[in-house]
């Protein structure tokens, strides 16, 4: 498998979310983030991710 990071708190949201598809499409596995303490930003990333 491979992994990849991903920052749910990064400043420009839509800019990580492309990097992450760029990552899927280079054969990215699945995705991991450092913790997260504002639940909203979490709730925000996750909804926009899927």
């Amino acid at each position: 498998k491979i992994a990849c990071t991903a920052m749910p708190t990064a400043r420009n949201l839509d800019r990580e979310l492309e990097k992450m598809e760029k990552k899927i499409n280079a054969g990215a596995d699945f995705f991991q983030t450092q913790v997260v303490y504002d639940v909203n930003k979490a709730i925000t990333f996750s909804e926009k991710a899927k």
